[in-house]
């Protein structure tokens, strides 16, 4: 690889995935979302326990059955009502309820932008404003 087309499509790629990552990590930001990243790769991991339904005494530790309830409640508000496809982290092996995995790879540009712009909308509307 002296050189070559593969030589130029690592270097592109590389800078795409640092750009789209940048861009992930500005919106959660500016939103004021906590998150995980790492020094390379194709996803980030994104802190979403506070948009977790409540339990439904209010009361004590949830249950590792309830903790799964919650977050996959939470899962299916983002795809259905909101258009967000998320890996749920406890379906990774999360040690905690609410963390979701965000593949920034997969998306053509467009859908990419489209999900930012997503994001910002779940969390304004969650936060009531």
């Amino acid at each position: 690889l002296n050189g070559g087309w593969a030589d130029e499509f690592l270097m592109e790629s590389q800078e795409q995935l640092k750009r789209r990552c940048g861009e992930v990590e500005q919106c959660l930001e500016e939103v004021g979302i906590p998150f995980l990243t790492g020094e390379a790769g194709l996803f980030l991991w994104m802190d979403f326990q506070e948009f977790l339904p409540v339990l439904v005494d209010g009361e004590g530790e949830a249950s590792a059955e309830e903790q799964a309830q919650r977050e996959r409640a939470l899962y299916l508000e983002l795809l259905q009502e909101h258009g967000l496809l998320f890996t749920p982290g406890l379906s990774m092996k999360a040690e905690l309820p609410g963390f979701f995995r965000f593949v920034f790879t997969a998306a053509t540009e467009d859908e990419f932008q489209v999900a930012l712009n997503r994001i910002r909308s779940f969390v304004k509307s969650k936060r009531g404003e």
